[in-house]
């Protein structure tokens, strides 16, 4: 059992952690000073230091918390594997959206940062590991065929995920494009391992996301992404 003390660090650091998302979120990531968050937590400075250290620290944290309370629900055992899934990556995308005054100058602040690559594992073990069980029990229903293994499918929608993500982290897109980006990146996937009913299903999926797919289309061949990521790299640099 935690001691008192204990308890009491747990309960200055959340303390803290929630102050610095309310900072960013009324007014973005530059308003995070060390002042300005330990006047909001209502703690002295040395005891930002001494708790969670510099502003760097707090945002590496601050993402570590975000990442575990992204609400990712996983469907019930009698769920159809196919919506199962499409239910999943909508939620992913929507779980950002509740938040995204927050989540976006949080990510973009981070945007190259070590953290990025490494400290989402656990953000990236949980999908990987959902999607796969739902790939695995569409190949039990008859729904895909065992050709592919359902981790290196898994694998393939994560990172359809992860580049919608950073899209929409940078201002590529917008929730419904990233959204869409990433549906349409779920079902192209699953259309190389499809059964032939399956088939005519997810092409019936990627014809209802065809308009906003090919705005997006339209747009990177239109407006080359290399300024608008330089651009949103310089307003977010803290």
């Amino acid at each position: 059992m935690a001691s008192l003390r204990e308890l009491g660090k747990v309960r200055r650091i959340q303390r803290i952690l929630d102050a610095a998302a309310r900072i960013i979120e009324a007014d973005g990531i530059d308003a995070l000073s060390m002042q300005n968050l330990a006047d909001e937590a209502e703690v002295s400075i040395s005891t930002l230091y001494n708790l969670v250290g510099g502003k760097e620290a707090i945002l590496l944290m601050l993402l570590a918390v975000t990442i575990e309370d992204l609400e990712m629900t996983e469907p019930g055992p009698d769920a159809e594997p196919i919506t199962a899934l499409g239910s999943l990556i909508d939620d992913f995308v929507s779980s950002f959206g509740r938040r995204e005054s927050l989540y976006r100058p949080l990510l973009l602040s981070l945007e190259g940062h070590p953290i990025m690559g490494q400290g989402a594992d656990e953000l990236r073990l949980r999908t990987i590991t959902l999607v796969e069980e739902f790939v695995a029990d569409a190949v039990d229903a008859g729904l895909l065929d065992d050709v592919i293994p359902a981790s290196v499918i898994a694998h393939h929608v994560l990172v359809t995920a992860q580049m919608g993500l950073r899209n929409w982290t940078i201002g590529v897109t917008e929730l419904e494009g990233f959204r869409a980006e990433v549906q349409c990146g779920l079902w192209l996937t699953l259309l190389a391992v499809a059964t032939p009913s399956t088939r005519e299903r997810l092409l019936g999926e990627i014809a209802a996301l065809e308009p906003a797919i090919t705005e997006l289309a339209e747009f990177s061949r239109d407006a080359p992404p290399g300024p608008r990521i330089d651009d949103a790299l310089a307003l977010g640099s803290p």
